[in-house]
């Protein structure tokens, strides 16, 4: 089976997602997201992906479990996690291989994936209160 790490950043004001500059859906919104290499854990590779996608430079500890769900078609399981806050002013300008910008999401947006759609309406419901 494959492990799917699909990750957001909590900030002062939302969630961070990337511009694809991949198929698939280039141009599009998603969570930073990628695979889990054989012998790592969900927190060593969001650490990773994130540090590819963002160039933000997070530590293992500072990752915290949010959910895990099968794909829709059951051949993966996302996890999703929280990292410690960044603020706005910290948001990366990122352009390279797989991603074309970083955005900041602050109220529901439509992303790629239903799944991350999901999971960003769910952690935006959680700064409402």
């Amino acid at each position: 089976m494959v492990y799917d790490p699909e990750t957001f950043i909590p900030t002062n004001v939302g969630v961070l997602a990337v511009r694809r500059a991949i198929p698939p859906d280039i141009g599009e919104l998603a969570l930073p997201s990628g695979y889990v290499d054989n012998m790592e854990d969900w927190r060593a590779a969001g650490v990773r992906e994130l540090a590819e996608e963002t160039e933000l430079t997070f530590k293992e500890a500072d990752l915290d479990l949010f959910d895990v769900v099968a794909s829709r078609n059951k051949k993966h399981i996302l996890v999703f996690f929280r990292t410690t806050p960044i603020f706005s002013n910290e948001i990366p300008t990122v352009s390279n291989d797989e991603v074309s910008e970083v955005v900041l999401v602050k109220d529901p947006a439509e992303l790629i994936w239903d799944t991350h759609q999901l999971m960003v309406n769910r952690l935006l419901e959680t700064f409402r209160y």
